[in-house]
């Protein structure tokens, strides 16, 4: 029942009692630094169609919430799961090859966050030794790995949603200008808000 007139009215003439929907639950969403001396990445994938044109991307930031780099790469065709899985192997890489052993990966996938977690091996045959070098350079890092609602993944999800259209892997140093809402949003530490 979506609580409309004619809804209540039909239900009515046919003697059946109407349920209407639960009131939404609204969760705060917000991203949190990490702690003095650790780096957190948040990483997402983008794809448009399934399997479809995709991209992934990630956002490196300090304990202060300065942005210490960002990535952004276009995939070619493949499904959603391997773009995520794809930011979470291009941030740990890209963390090691800068020298940043203390790392907090956050992802709004719970796929990627639960193999990671569990130092699963059951990826993609074709990520398996990109994901195989993922696991062993984890193994010697101080690494942490969490779930973010997207709407407090919004920084990355922006940069993400570019990537499919980006030439070539792309690195800044600095946020790019439109990142510059989103990163004062989490700066100012403003929610956001997920319904569910």
């Amino acid at each position: 029942m979506k609580n409309s007139m004619d809804e209540l009215q039909t239900l009515h003439r046919l003697h059946v009692s109407g349920r209407p929907p639960k009131a939404p639950r609204i969760l705060e969403v917000n991203w949190r630094p990490p702690p003095p001396g650790c780096l957190k990445v948040n990483t997402n994938g983008a794809t448009f169609g399934s399997p479809g044109l995709a991209g992934c991307a990630g956002v490196f930031r300090t304990c202060r919430g300065f942005v210490k780099g960002c990535f952004a790469i276009p995939l070619g065709v493949c499904f959603a799961f391997e773009a995520e899985l794809a930011a979470a192997v291009h941030a740990i890489d890209y963390a090691w090859t800068f020298g940043w052993s203390r790392l907090w990966l956050e992802s709004d996938s719970t796929f990627v966050v639960n193999i990671l977690r569990s130092r699963s091996r059951k990826v993609p045959w074709r990520w398996r030794p990109a994901w195989d070098r993922c696991l062993s350079l984890i193994s010697q890092m101080d690494f942490a790995v969490t779930h973010i609602y997207r709407k407090g993944n919004q920084v990355v999800d922006s940069l993400a949603s570019r990537s499919p259209s980006i030439v070539s892997p792309t690195w800044w140093w600095t946020a790019p200008s439109f990142y510059n809402p989103f990163i004062f949003n989490d700066f100012c530490c403003r929610p956001s808000f997920r319904f569910c």
